[in-house]
């Protein structure tokens, strides 16, 4: 047993040339954030199928195998507005894909054509939607493509194009995508637009993006973040990450960042971790040092043993029972043999403890065995109580008999558990 399950993993947005190549060849786009949605959901024509410029299909333009259709023709000869009066002159859906078409591609050759054709264009929201996606990630100037969204579009289209827009512009200009903020009240939109200059933000300076989240007062964005960003930073930049995690760790929101950092430092050398750890302040401390000795102890539990026994007093008082507990979740019988070579009483009992709630959920008559061969003291007196509580409860009252422990594992599963989503 150990910490880690499978989650969906978390996507980061991503904006740029990435996404303008899938839209020019028509694939499905990992992702739909910040993009213009249709009323059949993110990304998809009310068919279902993702959207993406299409070759000319239709009757009157049907293409020849391996050629162009009439519609393509004019509109490399002639331009996209004679394209589109063609596109314009036909009829239902013949028109609908003809003008889709033209307005696809002109968005990414000519994005203010585009743009003032696109309300007098007759499309349906769906082909809206599809023509907004590749405007806003075809304009080459962000800016302009943000001031004519907001000028020109209402309703779900603005606000997905608005959001679209920001991200683009805070990739090369952050301050004037935070600026732009102020023109959008409190509420969904608000805190979507938010969300997208993070994620592009902080794909280029991770530390400026997060503390502009830590900072900025904006509901959610500082959490948002840390989930969204904290772990590809992490593993993209870690000596980033810790730097910024000595200078903020006193923010007991940065907890999370502090357990990705301990976990991915605590692969190559988890002793150094555990003393960075030590310089560390608040809960973001706390949380270092048991993510960081869980890990090790995931990977070398003997090894982590080693070095708390070598610890000294204070190190060893701290983190004895940490992973006294931690080892107990992968093999309670070598965990409880370690605890009875402590010399310390104290520290024993706390041990003892750990291994006992955790020993117990596994079998109850060997982790009773094992606590009544412990040496008379508090070890043995603690965690004989514990079990004979943890033995005349109901399983889903385990977590009150010994609601400190319970609430640390939990906690620390949690965390790992997060870890694992991501890695997958």
């Amino acid at each position: 047993m150990n910490f880690r399950s499978q989650l969906i993993p978390i996507a980061l947005l991503m904006v740029g040339g990435a996404i303008a190549t899938y839209v020019i060849l028509g694939r499905d786009r990992p992702g739909e954030t910040g993009g213009v949605s249709s009323p059949a959901g993110p990304g998809k024509h009310e068919s279902g199928r993702s959207r993406g410029p299409e070759k000319m299909n239709t009757a009157n333009n049907q293409a020849p195998a391996g050629g162009e259709s009439e519609l393509e023709r004019v509109l490399r000869e002639s331009g996209p507005a004679a394209a589109l009066a063609k596109a314009k002159a036909l009829q239902g859906q013949e028109r609908e894909s003809g003008v889709k078409f033209v307005l696809t591609t002109a968005a990414l050759t000519d994005p203010e054509f585009a743009a003032r054709e696109f309300k007098a264009s007759g499309l349906s929201i769906t082909g809206q939607g599809h023509v907004l996606d590749a405007l806003m990630i075809g304009w080459p100037d962000p800016a302009r493509a943000l001031e004519w969204a907001d000028k020109e579009l209402t309703g779900q289209l603005r606000s997905s194009a608005i959001s679209t827009s920001l991200a683009r512009l805070a990739k090369t200009s952050p301050s004037a995508a935070i600026d732009f903020l102020k023109n959008i009240p409190p509420g969904a939109d608000r805190k979507q637009a938010v969300g997208s200059i993070i994620a592009t933000w902080a794909a280029v300076d991770p530390a400026a993006a997060m503390e502009y989240a830590r900072t900025s007062g904006e509901p959610g964005a500082f959490a948002g973040a840390m989930i969204d960003v904290a772990p590809a930073w992490v593993k993209n930049d870690l000596a980033s990450a810790k730097d910024y995690l000595a200078q903020s760790a006193g923010d007991d929101k940065s907890v999370y960042l502090a357990h990705l950092v301990a976990v991915e430092e605590a692969k190559k050398d988890p002793a150094g971790m555990l003393k960075w750890a030590s310089d560390l302040q608040g809960e973001a401390a706390d949380r270092a040092r048991r993510s960081a000795v869980i890990a090790w102890a995931d990977a070398d539990a003997k090894a982590a043993a080693a070095y708390v026994d070598a610890a000294g007093d204070k190190d060893r008082t701290q983190l004895a029972p940490i992973l006294a507990g931690a080892w107990a979740s992968l093999d309670p019988a070598a965990a409880g043999a370690w605890v009875g070579k402590q010399g310390s009483p104290d520290v024993q009992a706390a041990m003892a403890m750990e291994v006992a709630y955790r020993w117990s959920s596994v079998s109850a008559e060997d982790s009773w065995s094992w606590a009544s061969s412990l040496p008379d003291g508090p070890a043995r007196q603690q965690a004989c109580a514990l079990l004979s509580k943890l033995a005349n409860a109901p399983a889903e009252r385990r977590f009150h008999v010994c609601p400190e422990i319970a609430a640390r594992a939990a906690a620390d599963a949690s965390f790992f558990t997060k870890t694992e989503a991501v890695d997958e």
